[in-house]
């Protein structure tokens, strides 16, 4: 049975260093490890928790296609976004002993959220190129981000305008809220997303028909 036990932890060694469990082998010191299961829920649940920035859908699919079983081993494995991690009944480990699990950060989400700088000019009296002062005049990115139903976004604007308003844009670039800027110079505005499907979204500030800058935001419901 031992043997039989062993040939089935090799046979599942690569799977482990595409999956993500790094059980710390702790035998040197003269501790135990666990000598249960882990599930590893692919498309059911959700981890990590609302408002990080490790969001993607795992590819992984074992079993039913929800579960997978792991059996503990020596390899270090990373986790996509959304998956989710339950110690199984019987888990159990001696003092010491170490269970780590990594979150691999989707690189392609992180590009979406990082800051977006968009070189915007206006025209002056003379019909001149002028460059918005960028110190003064600004969005930023909103707060919390991602959120589930509200964020604060601040904005100022440097300049006297006839029209200013902030635009919120769904993934397909459809505008699906605007908020009006009243006046010359700072404030912030409280975005209510109740509404709002899961997803990414951008939002812009807009001056007098001029697109000034351009940031995204995440909606996690």
């Amino acid at each position: 049975m031992k043997k039989n036990k062993n040939s089935f932890y090799n046979k599942i060694g690569y799977l482990l260093l595409l999956l993500g469990i790094l059980f710390a082998d702790n035998k040197a010191m003269g501790q135990q490890q666990s000598e249960a299961f882990v599930l590893v829920n692919n498309a059911c649940g959700v981890y990590p928790e609302k408002g990080s920035l490790l969001e993607s859908r795992s590819t992984l699919n074992a079993g039913n296609g929800c579960f997978t079983t792991i059996t503990r081993g020596t390899g270090t494995v990373f986790f996509k976004g959304h998956d989710k991690i339950i110690l199984g009944p019987g888990f159990r480990t001696e003092p010491g002993a170490k269970f780590i699990a990594f979150i691999e950060k989707d690189s392609a989400l992180q590009a979406l959220i990082q800051e977006q700088q968009i070189n915007t000019t206006i025209l002056n009296n003379n019909n001149a190129p002028e460059k918005f002062p960028s110190a003064k005049t600004y969005i930023s990115q909103n707060s919390p981000n991602p959120f589930s139903n509200n964020t604060v976004i601040s904005y100022g604007v440097a300049q006297k305008f006839s029209s200013a308003q902030i635009v919120v844009y769904d993934a397909l670039g459809r505008k699906i809220k605007q908020v009006i800027v009243p006046m010359q110079g700072t404030g912030t505005i409280h975005l209510d997303a109740a509404a709002f499907a899961s997803g990414v979204y951008s939002y812009s500030l807009w001056i007098d028909g001029q697109l000034i800058e351009t940031k995204k935001m995440i909606i996690i419901k």
